[in-house]
């Protein structure tokens, strides 16, 4: 995770880098280290996490599977750094 919070959108903390080996796919392995994310976002107060996912179908499933929706409004800076991602939040709130 992110040291710092986005102004945009407001108190989410990006999660930089979520990948597993080919070897680990499967297992629950992605899910494991996604909730560990998530459990240090709810600590730290953050209000959501925000994913620059590669734009391939299993990446992108892997997230909208687990609450994360594809942001309409996607934060400048990180879509400049990203455009060819898919970027998604996960709104902890409303996971709640």
């Amino acid at each position: 995770l992110s040291d710092q919070f986005l102004d945009q959108p407001a108190q989410f903390l990006v999660l930089d880098i979520l990948y597993t080996s080919a070897q680990a796919r499967g297992r629950g392995v992605a899910t494991k280290l996604f909730t560990a994310a998530l459990t240090e976002a709810k600590a730290r107060s953050a209000r959501g996490l925000y994913i620059c996912a590669t734009p391939t179908t299993n990446t992108v499933d892997f997230y909208l599977k687990r609450g994360c929706s594809i942001l309409a409004a996607p934060n400048p800076e990180l879509f400049a750094k990203e455009p060819e991602d898919i970027h998604l939040g996960f709104l902890i709130d409303e996971q709640e």
